[in-house]
């Protein structure tokens, strides 16, 4: 009774991480950068991989001895899996910051638009530090035509030209795919003026 006890144990401490670490991927990305997100894609398959041996062995020994009983940690973690497979951690991490950050992002783009924060000649600008967590690196990409102004807020900036974020357009005029700020994979429109972008 003590190793399903253990096994119990282990699958829940299991699924709390697992969900956790999908949930905020896209930020620990920004402080270990790609490289790291992929050994830790790799550290969750082996560390999966391995738990599932585990507990087959578990539930195979445990069997003859105690019966039926043994099947649940392995049925409780093959729940965890299939769960986690059927959440849209993306979908979810991308409201969560675009909702956890609007006040501050809407404050930003008022004091660019009052020209109250100006971008340098590579159009950025470094955002004060109370504001610096709203966007990848500290700073936005500010991009003024004659019809609209559009203020990029990285959420990831990888290696070359992969990178997602939210954009605020002052006319609502949707990104294009092929605007000349990016080469986009894919837009989705949040909320009257702001768009969520992706870029690999």
């Amino acid at each position: 009774m003590d190793k399903i006890k253990t096994a119990l144990r282990i699958v829940i401490v299991y699924g709390v991480l697992l969900y956790l670490t999908e949930f905020f991927k896209w930020k620990i990305t920004s402080i270990i950068t790609v490289i790291g997100l992929l050994m830790l894609v790799i550290f969750e398959l082996i560390v999966t991989l391995l738990l599932i041996i585990y507990l087959l062995w578990l539930v195979f020994r445990l069997y003859r001895s105690i019966g039926v009983k043994s099947l649940i940690s392995f049925g409780l973690m093959m729940l965890v899996i299939l769960v986690f497979l059927m959440i849209p951690f993306n979908a979810l991490s991308t409201q969560s910051d675009f909702a956890f950050y609007r006040n501050k992002r809407e404050k930003i783009v008022t004091l660019i638009l009052n020209d109250q924060l100006i971008a340098d000649n590579n159009e950025f600008v470094v955002l004060p530090d109370k504001y610096k967590g709203t966007s990848s690196g500290g700073s936005v990409h500010v991009v003024k035509t004659e019809q609209t102004t559009k203020i990029f807020f990285y959420t990831f900036v990888g290696i070359l030209d992969s990178f997602s974020g939210f954009a605020y357009m002052s006319d609502d005029h949707p990104l294009e795919f092929d605007d000349p700020e990016g080469d986009f994979k894919e837009i989705i429109q949040l909320d009257t003026h702001w768009f969520w972008f992706t870029s690999y």
